[in-house]
């Protein structure tokens, strides 16, 4: 399979609207059975004879965070070729559980999402390979439409009627929003914002409020919490001062945020673009548990060898219980270890089991993402959770055939691409581990510094965007 791996990588799609890769002789040809969840074995787990359970509680959340069983979600158990063994259903209250006769397996969970209103409905698939069988707890989905009119109630808020504008020269208005649950940017009161204020309609309380603004070359925040817009209120400054951090690198940096956590909720982030000779500013928070500094560099070209072209930027985070007081120092990936792994990602065409930096990584993921042409929004991404120290596999044999979730692309396709991403996280032991800190929600706390390698593929190369 040398320089055969990444046009097969999106090639595999066709086999959700009934075409095949090309290598087949070890392909698992039997129609994969499709069966109810079984409810998880009622042996105690000390019992040598119990058989592993593999689990996850999938979820959706809609345009007020109200959160619903994903009835629509699949569970594929694949065989080693990636051929799909078998395929689950969840439960009513979205549980997708199975026993296992192995303790580590490949497998791949099958949603839709639709992160905005308007946003057209994107399928994702997510495979972890070679993971441990465990219950994976929940997962949590994002789907919003017109349908949430029906549970959501929303108000709408003028932005200078919330925030205080007197010598106001930029700033953010976070809240939980149907046109934009991951907040607005907000300046002056020329900008005459509706913010949608959403609560779901069973609930008691309003969600919080976070106003981020800059007085006079100096950034203060506020958290309302539960902020009820039906009742009287008034333009709010925000109060509380924001700490001064210097953040020193090895790379020139574009983008740096300050995350403050509440248990594992981040309510309030504070960005800074394209100012490296300003220190970042962190809104302080009573109740936060844990604060993040990640830095960003801009995206640099690659000419890569077949004609195409390779776009590469480098990341970098850590994380503290309090607001540093002294310069946070985050070293990346240096340029010339970037560049070596640039040329052999091009020259392997993402043939990831050749590539000598695989060791050198806890976690890499690979994704494929086949783009809308007008919107340039996701229709089909497809990510694998991957250990650096085991082989690819066979990826071309994955199929979404039984799932009920069938690929049927939009009118025009206008980009596809494949993401390549390394990653290495301080204190975390190896892939397992890693996986537990996602379900547990601990490695946001942890450090890590990686990469981000995004190669572009000609349309002609995916028949299924003929």
């Amino acid at each position: 399979m040398k320089n055969k791996l990444l046009p097969l990588m999106v090639v595999s799609l066709l086999s959700a609207c009934g075409g095949s890769g090309s290598d087949t002789d070890n392909v698992n040809t039997q129609q994969p059975e499709v069966t109810s969840p079984q409810p998880p074995s009622t042996q105690p787990q000390t019992d040598p004879n119990a058989k592993p359970i593999l689990a996850f509680s999938v979820v959706q959340s809609n345009s007020c965070n109200v959160k619903t069983p994903d009835l629509d979600a699949r569970l594929i158990i694949h065989n080693s070729d990636f051929s799909t063994q078998s395929i689950h259903e969840p439960d009513e209250n979205g549980l997708l559980s199975v026993e296992m006769d192995t303790q580590r397996a490949t497998f791949s969970l099958i949603f839709k999402e639709k992160f905005l209103r308007e946003d057209p409905i994107a399928i994702k698939a997510m495979t972890f390979s070679n993971a441990s069988i465990q219950d994976y707890g929940e997962f949590e989905t994002v789907f919003r439409d017109e349908s949430d009119d029906t549970v959501c109630e929303c108000e709408s808020i003028l932005a200078p009627n919330l925030i205080d504008s007197l010598d106001l020269t930029g700033g953010f208005i976070d809240t939980n929003s149907v046109k934009a649950p991951f907040g607005y940017r907000f300046y002056d009161n020329a900008n005459q914002l509706n913010i949608e204020h959403c609560k779901g309609i069973e609930q008691s309380s309003w969600p919080d409020v976070v106003l981020v603004g800059i007085y006079n070359n100096q950034m203060f925040g506020e958290r309302l919490s539960a902020f009820n817009p039906t009742e009287g209120f008034s333009p709010v400054k925000p109060s509380k001062q924001g700490v001064a951090v210097q953040v020193e690198t090895n790379k020139a940096i574009t983008f740096r945020s300050g995350y403050a956590y509440v248990g594992d909720e981040v309510p309030l982030i504070t960005r800074q673009h394209w100012m490296p000779d300003q220190a970042l500013n962190i809104i302080p928070l009573d109740e936060a548990n844990a604060y993040r500094i990640s830095v960003t560099t801009s995206t640099t070209d690659y000419a890569g060898s077949q004609g195409n072209t390779l776009k590469y930027f480098t990341f970098g985070a850590k994380s503290y219980n309090t607001i540093p007081t002294s310069p946070v120092t985050i070293n990346m990936e240096s340029d010339e270890s970037l560049q070596k792994i640039v040329k052999e990602i091009d020259e392997s065409r993402l043939e990831v089991n050749q590539l000598s930096i695989s060791n050198t990584h806890d976690i890499y993921y690979i994704s494929t993402v086949l783009f809308e042409e007008s919107e340039y929004e996701p229709y089909f991404e497809w990510t694998i959770r991957q250990n650096p120290q085991n082989p690819l596999g066979s990826i071309e044999n994955f199929s979404l055939v039984g799932t009920g979730i069938d690929l049927i692309p939009p009118t025009q396709l206008g980009q596809a691409q494949l993401s390549f991403r390394a990653i290495d996280y301080e204190n975390v032991n190896g892939f397992d581990e890693f996986l537990d800190r996602v379900k547990n929600k601990t490695l946001h706390r942890q450090h890590h510094t990686g990469f981000v390698v995004k190669q572009d593929i000609p349309l002609s190369a995916v028949p299924v965007a003929n």
